[in-house]
């Protein structure tokens, strides 16, 4: 093996070091990518369930208020018959 070779092992070398060092840091990142979306992942998950008890609690007064409009609307038909019958007396 002449000079030449062996300058060209050693710099053929140095560039597998070199690739293998941005690889190695390249996985870091990805690694570190993959932590923070699983994190942000279970942060929504824990967002979602803290958005479905109010959302539910919503529905219950919503038909809570359906349920009480339709027993005043119901009640004022009986005034204002009540108030028709004494009004003709």
């Amino acid at each position: 093996m002449d000079n030449a070779d062996i300058g060209t092992v050693r710099r053929l070398n140095e560039l597998l070091d070199s690739e293998r060092q941005a690889r190695k840091e390249a996985e870091a990142r990805a690694d570190q990518f993959a932590k923070e979306r699983n994190e942000l992942a279970a942060a929504v998950g824990r967002m979602e369930g803290k958005i479905e008890a109010p959302t539910s609690h919503i529905v219950q007064l919503t038909d809570k208020v359906t349920t009480q409009s339709a027993e005043i609307a119901r009640l004022r038909s009986q005034l204002g018959g009540a108030n028709d019958a004494q009004m003709r007396n």
